[in-house]
C-alpha cells in the first residue's frame, strides 16, 4: 500500500509539472504572438465570426484552406514573412495538415496542437471578427 501511495504521488507530481511546462510554453506563444513577434493562425474546422478565440489570433477559414490552399499559401508568404507562425486547431490534426503544406511551401510553421488545451487562466480570449491574416492582408 505504501508503494502504491508513493507510486500516485510521483505520477501527481509529474503530470502537474509536465501541465506548468505545457503551459509556460502556451504563455511563451502568446508572448510572442502580443509582442509581434510571431502570428497564431486558428485553422479550426466550425469557427467563425462571433465564435472565441485565443486574444490575437487570426482565424482563416476552413473552406479558404481547403478549397483555395495556395492562395492562402501565398498570402501568408507575401504578407508574413520572416514570421514565426504558430497553428492551432481543435486537438492539432487539422493545424497538422495545414502546417504540412506551409512548411512544404517553404513557411515556418509550428503546430501547437487543439485550442482547448490553452490555460484559461493565463491566456486571454477574444471573439472572432473577421477572416484574414490581418487588415492589410486579404486573403
Amino acid at each position: 500500500m505504501k508503494h502504491l501511495s508513493v507510486l500516485v504521488l510521483l505520477t501527481l507530481l509529474l503530470t502537474d509539472a509536465a501541465a506548468t511546462e505545457r503551459n509556460s510554453s502556451y504563455e511563451e506563444i502568446f508572448s510572442q504572438v502580443s509582442s509581434g513577434d510571431a502570428v497564431l493562425i486558428d485553422a479550426r474546422t466550425d469557427t467563425g465570426p462571433g465564435t472565441e478565440s485565443i486574444q490575437g489570433a487570426h482565424w482563416i477559414r476552413y473552406p479558404d484552406i481547403t478549397n483555395r490552399l495556395p492562395q492562402v499559401i501565398e498570402a501568408i508568404a507575401d504578407c508574413l514573412p520572416r514570421k514565426r507562425i504558430y497553428l492551432f486547431c481543435h486537438v492539432g490534426a487539422w493545424a497538422g495538415f495545414f502546417s504540412q503544406k506551409l512548411q512544404e511551401a517553404g513557411i515556418e510553421t509550428v503546430n501547437v496542437g487543439g485550442y482547448s488545451s490553452w490555460p484559461t487562466s493565463t491566456i486571454p480570449r477574444a471573439v472572432i471578427q473577421t477572416a484574414a491574416l490581418n487588415e492589410a492582408c486579404p486573403y
